[in-house]
Formats: structure tokens, sequence, C-alpha cells
């Protein structure tokens, strides 16, 4: 596992989490709206859309990652 501070549990509370996912949901969904509804001009409201969806897919799987470490940890301990 990278050098992560997030615990396993932490992270399965946050995939778990019906706020958490519902908000996740609306901040990608709130972005794929600028990329349909972005003039031809509007470059910079694209590329800011875009971080913000790589942001998320990239928390997501480092929630994953922990999670998955964790459980080959205890696969491997077993």
């Amino acid at each position: 596992m990278d050098n992560s501070n997030i615990k396993a549990d932490d992270a399965k509370f946050l995939q778990k989490n019906g706020t958490f996912q519902l908000l996740l949901k609306e901040v990608r969904e709130n972005q794929t709206k600028v990329f349909a509804n972005s003039a031809a001009d509007e470059i910079e409201r694209r590329e800011e859309a875009h971080a913000i969806l790589r942001a998320v897919n990239q928390m997501e799987a480092h929630l994953d990652a922990v999670v998955t470490a964790e459980t080959l940890l205890q696969y491997r301990k077993s």
C-alpha cells in the first residue's frame, strides 16, 4: 500500500456512507453538466470540470486501494 494514513475501517465507512456517496454523485453530475452545457470558448470551465471529475475518481480509487490492501494483509496473515 502507498503511504496512506487512511485506515481501512474509515475507508469502508466512507464507501458505505450514503451522504458521502450522494455528495460524490452530485459533484460528478454537476461537473458532467458543465461539459454538456459549456460553450465552445469555455475551455477553462471544461478543464476545471475535468480536474474535479478526476479528483473524485482518484478519491474513490484511493479508498478502494486502502480497503483492498487491508484485505490482502488479512488474507496473508490467515
